[in-house]
């Protein structure tokens, strides 16, 4: 994939997320959230000092 190729999916895909309702929005986020967390998990991260998904939320 090209450069331009990358960037249009990239510009695509947050022109999406910014789309739909806000249970949708919340719905996307939270799954970004845990696929990010599974990888800094995976790569030793650390837990201490984390904010909790109600914390990043607002719940």
């Amino acid at each position: 994939m090209n450069i331009g190729d990358h960037v249009s999916d990239v510009l695509a895909a947050d022109q999406a997320a910014a789309s739909g309702s806000p249970a949708l929005r919340e719905a996307r986020a939270q799954m970004h959230a845990l696929a990010a967390y599974k990888k800094w998990k995976a790569t030793g991260g650390a837990e201490e000092g984390a904010m909790d998904m109600s914390e990043v939320f607002g719940a």
